[in-house]
């Protein structure tokens, strides 16, 4: 039962200490308990083995915003929009979107005074816009 029907059975209201009171529970009993569909496990468990892998941030991205990585040109070349998972007209006016994406980050690359932006620029993208300058109807399988 909906944890809100089940207080209004007993004329309760949701707040943020019944809330936090639930949840703990419903996570061990529920969310922690799913397995991922694509790794076949538990996230938690798979969080822990990889964790000993993970190694520290070098010291110099402790200031990101000042560094830029993977620099490309503002050239009028298309941004990766990272339409995954699905087929749809939504990738129907790729380029045209791109384009105003791109217009937009120029404007603001030329207020902050930058030469170069960081972006994601896949080849599955860049194969659709060589296809077809204008339209591109692609599986992103992202």
């Amino acid at each position: 039962m909906p944890l809100n029907t089940d207080l209004r059975a007993h004329n309760l209201e949701l707040d943020i200490e019944i809330a936090n009171a639930k949840v703990g529970p419903w996570l061990q009993r529920v969310a922690h308990q799913r397995i991922h569909g694509t790794t076949l496990e538990k996230p938690a468990d798979r969080l822990a083995k990889e964790v000993k892998s993970l190694l520290p941030l070098p010291a110099g991205f402790a200031n990101l915003s000042h560094r830029l990585i993977r620099l490309i040109s503002l050239s009028y070349r298309p941004l990766n929009l990272s339409v995954c998972n699905t087929q749809s007209a939504y990738t129907k006016h790729y380029w045209e979107v791109n384009m105003l994406l791109h217009e937009q980050i120029e404007h603001l690359c030329e207020s902050l005074k930058l030469n170069s932006i960081p972006t994601h620029w896949s080849s599955l993208a860049e194969k659709c816009i060589a296809q077809d300058k204008s339209y591109g109807e692609f599986y992103c399988p992202c």
